[in-house]
């Protein structure tokens, strides 16, 4: 059995009519994300990175080229299997928080299951379980806006985890903390990917934020520019990832 969570070959999209308005924000993307993978995503703005994680959400389709999650090509589901896939195989962490304000923190983490239909008695266990790991248990009672911004984002990736996906995906999840937050949501994301092995690809423009992952892939006018791996410390990493960024102005 394969153990690549994410396979992408030759990716492309166009977005706009042929010969007219025509955008290509994907040229021709190819890499792989393996389970317990922790993989950034970089790049200026309208470098492609957003329509690269809306394509791998389901969100949006590819031009061509193959988009494999969990050995499933992605490309040819319609959109009832697309939903389902999203709803059982995906976790999603987005930069504001989409709490629903007249749920409390333990309905919003519960939803995923809910609609799912799963049994009380599991969705108890399974929401006790995320929010003792995000350390969220005593504000299970309360709503959104009786919390800080930062228990509303560890609610957040509770709920993007309790259905357990094969992949989490982060678009900018720390933009809207501040960074004592971010920090603490960041060192959750990395026990979560070391602990648990949870596969997480984040789109993140911060290379603080950047620092926490294994590697990171930079994207630059719809084209892989550079991969880098983390080799030692963290710190190190994040000197390495401002020194890429660099490249960025200068190429």
């Amino acid at each position: 059995m394969t153990n690549q969570i994410v396979t992408i070959n030759h990716l492309q999209k166009i977005y706009g009519k042929k010969k007219e308005n025509e955008h290509m924000a994907l040229k021709d993307i190819s890499f792989n994300v393996d389970k317990g993978d922790f993989v950034g995503i970089m790049g200026p703005s309208g470098s492609g990175k957003t329509t690269l994680l809306n394509i791998l959400a389901t969100l949006d389709t590819a031009t061509k080229g193959e988009v494999s999650i969990t050995g499933q090509d992605i490309t040819h589901l319609n959109t009832n299997e697309l939903a389902e896939f999203r709803a059982k195989k995906l976790g999603f962490i987005f930069q504001n928080f989409n709490l629903l304000d007249n749920l409390s923190i333990y309905e919003n983490i519960a939803l995923p299951l809910s609609l799912q239909n799963e049994s009380s008695v599991n969705i108890r266990t399974m929401v006790e379980k995320i929010a003792e790991t995000l350390d969220i248990t005593r504000i299970l009672n309360n709503y959104p806006n009786e919390v800080s911004g930062g228990q509303q984002q560890r609610a957040a990736a509770a709920r993007a985890l309790v259905h357990q996906p094969s992949l989490l995906l982060g678009d900018e999840p720390t933009g809207a903390l501040d960074s004592k937050n971010a920090k603490s949501l960041l060192e959750s994301m990395k026990a979560l990917n070391e602990e648990q092995l949870v596969t997480i690809l984040l789109v993140t423009h911060d290379a603080f934020s950047a620092s926490y992952c294994k590697r990171i892939l930079f994207i630059k006018d719809g084209m892989l520019f550079k991969e880098i791996h983390r080799q030692g410390t963290r710190h190190d990493f994040y000197k390495e990832i401002l020194a890429v960024l660099e490249e960025y102005s200068e190429v």
